[in-house]
């Protein structure tokens, strides 16, 4: 019986830790220490996003968007680019712009065309967000070197493009 034929509880306590200890340890002993890194990151990302005014770290995205592209971001691509839907963008967009952070205008050469521009607010949160994550950055950076950084990089771009959504 392999595990893609069980599903959970079908097999023993002790069967699994054989298949654990013998076979699948190395790889999910990664897999923990990758999920627990990617936790306490997002943690980091929340927190530093939280304390510029934002409610979750996917505002933040918005708005940074928004300040990158200078008044060029269309709906479309951004939920591409953050991997949503357009529904979720929708409605990150109406809360910031409740929230005075974005403006959405039509385009003067294609009234069909709506684009979404970050406000003078909207810069200054993002800019205040992105000094704290700068210095996140720097304290990884002065413990691990570039070429480590890019290394690890690659690597994960590889073991994504194994993952069965293949990633981005």
């Amino acid at each position: 019986m392999s595990m893609a034929d069980t599903g959970p509880g079908q097999l023993g306590h002790g069967y699994a830790m054989q298949l654990w200890e013998a076979e699948a340890r190395p790889g999910l002993e990664f897999r923990i220490a990758l999920a627990n890194l990617a936790d306490s990151i997002n943690r980091q990302l929340a927190s530093a996003a939280q304390a510029g005014g934002f409610a979750v770290f996917g505002d933040y995205q918005v708005v940074a968007a928004a300040c990158r592209t200078d008044g060029d971001l269309q709906p479309s691509a951004l939920a591409k680019s953050l991997g949503i839907t357009m529904a979720g963008v929708t409605g990150r967009l109406d809360r910031l712009e409740r929230q005075g952070l974005i403006d959405r205008e039509r385009r003067v050469d294609d009234r069909r065309t709506v684009v979404v521009r970050a406000t003078p607010a909207g810069r200054e949160r993002f800019e205040y967000v992105t000094m704290s994550l700068r210095a996140l950055d720097a304290q990884i950076e002065s413990e691990v070197s570039e070429s480590d950084i890019e290394s690890m990089c690659a690597a994960l771009d590889r073991i994504r493009a194994q993952l069965p959504d293949g990633g981005p």
